[in-house]
């Protein structure tokens, strides 16, 4: 992606637009560069469309862009990165996740959101799993009832701990 404020910095990177696979900036006369108006474009290894003879090279080093012929600066290579992080990485296990859940609210605080996460899983199974309709979609009537139904449930449980 080349955003707006580098279109605008580096004009030559607004031509890339016109499709063709590698772009002599030394080439551009000034009405072609400045004949479109700055806007963010997404080019696809836009890359590798850049130009690398040597007076290209110096408009970069002039531009003060030379960084845009790093092809390790690519998102695509920054999102393969990120994946490939992520997947090495161990996930949490429930366990992991309980004691993480216990150390932040104390064990009566976990044990209070397990109940209410529990609850709303039985209940939902109840109001909409147990449909005799058998897959009918549901509207928005049927989950205004099912939160009223949890609401109206919330507030006579209040009611009897008070």
């Amino acid at each position: 992606m080349i955003c707006t404020s580098c279109s605008k910095k580096l004009p030559f990177l607004s031509q890339f637009k016109n499709g063709k696979d590698i772009l002599c900036h030394s080439k551009l006369n000034k009405e072609q560069i400045e004949e479109t108006e700055p806007k963010a474009v997404v080019i696809e290894h836009f890359r590798k469309k850049l130009c690398r003879c040597a007076d290209c090279t110096r408009v970069y080093d002039l531009a003060d862009c030379e960084f845009l012929m790093e092809e390790d600066d690519d998102m695509a290579k920054f999102e393969k990165d990120s994946k490939d992080k992520i997947a090495a990485e161990p996930q949490p296990t429930e366990a992991d996740e309980m004691r993480e859940l216990v150390r932040e609210v104390g064990m009566e605080g976990a044990q209070r959101i397990y109940e209410g996460v529990d609850t709303f899983k039985r209940k939902f199974n109840e109001f909409f799993g147990g449909s005799s309709d058998g897959g009918r979609p549901v509207s928005v009537e049927d989950v205004k009832r099912f939160t009223e139904s949890l609401k109206a449930d919330l507030d006579a449980k209040r009611a009897r701990m008070q």
